[in-house]
């Protein structure tokens, strides 16, 4: 997964140029990573609770949340306050969101709840996985050091969802199967790898 290390600091870069006006702004203004982090986490439960009813709404809300995602990070190197803890949060929060809008999507009885259902199941077990494999021994300021490249399997799941808000075409039945395959493989290998590496000590 070097390449995706590669691609996340390449992004951070790029923020870092054209996001520094807005970090300016955000930082004259009193405004933390951490209220960003905090104001993303209203959008999960908004968009269970009120999708069946609202869904172009809440998939704004949905997508709102994620541009926040996308500044908070940077907000904290630009401030100097960027920790292992923080990182934790902003990647417990997208998690929690992912999971509030599986369960919207269950809840409306238009999709497969048993796919959905274990997607909610090999989902975490998969970032768990891939945290321990790539982090394990790392230097950390808090608790465990984050992982962040198991989160790119997500923008797949938002355009399927995308796609059936804006046009009504439903393909997110085919988008859990292939992730629900593609994380199972790939926790399988994990496993395997940590068994491997645990036994020689």
């Amino acid at each position: 997964m070097k390449w995706i290390d590669r691609l996340n600091e390449a992004g951070q870069a790029w923020r870092h140029r054209w996001f520094k006006p807005l970090y300016k702004v955000l930082t004259a203004l009193g405004v933390t990573p951490n209220q960003l982090t905090g104001l993303r986490f209203l959008a999960g439960p908004a968009f269970w609770l009120y999708f069946p009813v609202y869904p172009r709404k809440m998939t704004l809300v949905l997508l709102i949340a994620g541009a926040l995602d996308f500044i908070d990070g940077g907000l904290a190197r630009y401030q100097g306050v960027d920790s292992d803890r923080g990182k934790f949060w902003d990647i417990l929060v997208d998690h929690l969101n992912y999971v509030f809008a599986i369960l919207a999507l269950i809840s409306t009885q238009a999709f497969s709840a048993g796919l959905l259902s274990y997607h909610l199941l090999i989902a975490p077990v998969f970032f768990l996985l891939a945290t321990i494999k790539e982090s394990e021994g790392k230097k950390t300021d808090w608790l465990i050091h984050p992982y962040y490249s198991a989160v790119y399997y997500k923008p797949l799941a938002i355009c399927s969802l995308l796609v059936y808000v804006t046009w009504g075409i439903n393909t997110i039945h085919e988008t859990a199967l292939i992730l629900n395959i593609a994380m199972t493989v790939q926790s399988l290998y994990y496993v395997a790898v940590l068994l491997n590496r645990w036994k020689g000590r």
